[in-house]
């Protein structure tokens, strides 16, 4: 996996690894590990405040209160992601530590409206302009204080993948 043996470890404690223990080893199906953004070194995580600029700008909204260092790695990352080979990643490993994964199922004729709800907001790989998500997932950042009225106003149901899946 060309990571150290402690690193594994920690990432089958936060839930990042599906693995059982056997005996005294840890095992997991190799084919699982596969498509996981830690295996790749794409750099270290945003900021919220980088991240929350990464998302107006790709919402044509402008970002507010950005120094100019700040502003200029903004459009580095985007010039980066315009030119990255496997962008869906990339996006994956900047905002990978930005919040709680949370999995939910919502029926699939909700899934429009629901990627239109304000209180949600969007991640880059969720934008349908990306062409990064199949048009019945949303990838979005929730507010703590609004998931319980969203879950009940939804009928969000908990789901397998880190993802909102409409069927």
């Amino acid at each position: 996996m060309g990571v150290r043996p402690e690193r594994v470890l920690k990432l089958i404690h936060d839930g990042r690894i599906d693995a059982q223990k056997v005996g005294s080893r840890w095992v997991t199906d190799e084919s699982a590990l596969s498509d996981k953004v830690w295996l790749k070194s794409p750099g270290r995580p945003m900021s919220a405040k980088s991240a929350i600029a990464l998302a107006q700008e790709l919402e044509a909204v402008e970002p507010s209160d950005l120094s100019a260092v700040e502003k200029h790695r903004l459009h580095k990352r985007i010039r980066n992601l315009l030119t990255h080979s496997d962008p869906k990643s990339q996006l994956q490993s900047w905002l990978s530590a930005r919040a709680q994964p949370l999995e939910y199922t919502v029926g699939g004729s909700d899934i429009s409206e629901l990627r239109e709800d304000p209180r949600i907001k969007l991640s880059g790989v969720a934008d349908p302009r990306s062409g990064l998500l199949p048009g019945n997932e949303i990838e979005a950042y929730i507010s703590r204080d609004q998931l319980d009225h969203l879950r009940s106003e939804w009928f969000l149901v908990p789901a397998i993948s880190r993802v909102l899946h409409g069927h």
